[in-house]
């Protein structure tokens, strides 16, 4: 199990992208106890940022570059787009685009990368009105 695996197992699939949109390529110590002033707290949360401390204890982790941490997030956009449904106000990729903090046009671009471009062109937006 390669050190993204472990992240995603001990703190979650969008916790370990959070570290490693902010973090990617660093060298990271975990200490014994974690502490409110980590940097980790500040990105991740402290129950995530204690969730390591259990598991890493005092090591120093090189984290992967973020270019592979941006690839794990494409193949998430990609396994979720084909499994939610569109709805809440807005599409599936716009939902995905938000969730992921990235633009729309850059998550068409992952979906149609994927071959999914006919799906992706024919969608509908749901629009929510709300009249005050």
């Amino acid at each position: 199990m390669n050190l993204l695996h472990e992240l995603a197992e001990i703190i979650g699939p969008e916790a370990t992208l959070k570290l490693g949109q902010n973090l990617g390529g660093a060298r990271l110590y975990i200490p014994h106890r974690m502490t409110d002033e980590h940097i980790l707290v500040a990105l991740i949360g402290f129950e995530a940022a204690e969730q390591l401390s259990d598991y890493f204890q005092g090591e120093h982790i090189e984290l992967p570059t973020k270019q592979q941490f941006k690839q794990v997030r494409n193949d998430l956009i990609r396994k979720e787009y084909v499994t939610i449904k569109s709805g809440g106000g807005c599409s599936r990729v716009d939902w995905l685009a938000a969730k992921y903090g990235i633009c729309r046009r850059q998550a068409l671009n992952i979906l149609r990368d994927e071959g999914l471009e006919e799906e992706v062109g024919v969608e509908p937006v749901q629009v929510v009105l709300e009249l005050g």
